[in-house]
């Protein structure tokens, strides 16, 4: 348990990184503007749990380059600048990292509020939430030559100031959904409310909905 204000790489350890205590009571939030956690390093069979990752200094919450890890129980909380970067809660780069149970709550970016996906990745989110993710194209998720699935998420408040409140899919971007329940997103000044789709990008969705996207 307790607040601790650095950030970690795990330099290619493969371990678990688990607060006992669990989510409200182990937070990682470095001061500086590297992310809080860093998995780039060829890392296999890596565990992140029970923490929450709430960086101060304006960096990511999770930086992901080629690996696989399972992210369960875990808070993303005010990750990255607003209108800065990619991917304020977190940024991947090919591999097929997995979030069970995780929470994603008021991160910021110039792309991808939550999540920025691409090079090949094939991410998977189960049981988790996306709130209050803002950018200036997606403001939630960015998936560019990527692959992003939801199964029984919800997202509430996902704003993007140019195009896809919620979802920006770019350059044969996938979003394979069952069970997404999407509210009250907005548009500020482009295209798409809820979902923004160019270049052979494909959105297959079973189940769930959509109630209060709004285009200004």
């Amino acid at each position: 348990a307790g607040s601790y204000p650095e950030s970690v790489d795990l330099s290619g350890k493969s371990l678990t990184l688990r607060g006992d205590s669990g989510a409200l009571l182990t937070t990682i939030a470095p001061t500086s503007s590297a992310a809080a956690i860093t998995i780039d390093s060829g890392e296999t069979d890596v565990t992140i749990e029970g923490l929450t990752l709430a960086p101060s200094g304006g960096g990511r919450g999770l930086y992901i380059s080629g690996t696989s890890p399972i992210i369960t129980n875990v808070v993303i909380d005010g990750a990255g600048t607003d209108g800065s970067g990619q991917g304020g809660g977190g940024y991947i780069s090919a591999g097929s990292p997995t979030f069970e149970n995780v929470t994603f709550r008021d991160n910021f970016a110039a792309m991808g509020g939550d999540l920025y996906i691409t090079t090949g990745a094939d991410v998977s989110l189960t049981n988790s939430t996306l709130d209050g993710g803002r950018a200036n194209f997606g403001g939630s998720l960015y998936v560019l030559a990527a692959t992003v699935r939801l199964d029984n998420v919800d997202s509430d408040g996902a704003s993007s100031e140019h195009s896809g409140g919620f979802t920006y899919l770019n350059n044969s971007g996938a979003l394979v959904a069952t069970n997404l329940e999407v509210t009250d997103t907005q548009s500020d000044e482009g295209h798409g409310g809820t979902i923004f789709a160019m270049d052979h990008s494909v959105v297959s969705w079973t189940d769930g909905g959509v109630d209060g996207s709004t285009l200004s």
